[in-house]
């Protein structure tokens, strides 16, 4: 499954774990895992950037995720504007 590198498991968890409701970082790690799981779905925006990381956004929740493909998680969150998605894809999205 994925997984967040130990090193930073506790500082997202301690960031980020409230915008989910997570009550341990054990459960914070399981949700990410999930919505990384959720790739492809009806509703989840995502694009691979020109140095291979993989960035999620579903709008209906306001959920935001980068990962790498091996299953590394990057980080978890809910962004605090409606524009970090925008402002994510103009920086980062591979273009032809």
């Amino acid at each position: 499954g994925w997984r967040f590198l130990d090193l930073t498991r506790d500082q997202h968890f301690r960031r980020h774990g409230s915008d989910f409701g997570a009550g341990s970082v054990e459960e914070y790690e399981q949700m990410a895992s999930a919505f990384a799981n959720r790739r492809g779905s009806d509703g989840v925006e995502s694009f691979v950037s020109h140095t291979g990381l993989i960035f999620m956004y579903e709008p209906a929740t306001n959920t935001f995720l980068m990962c790498r493909s091996n299953p590394h998680l990057i980080t978890f969150f809910k962004p605090t504007s409606a524009a970090y998605w925008k402002t994510q894809r103009n920086s980062h999205e591979a273009t032809e």
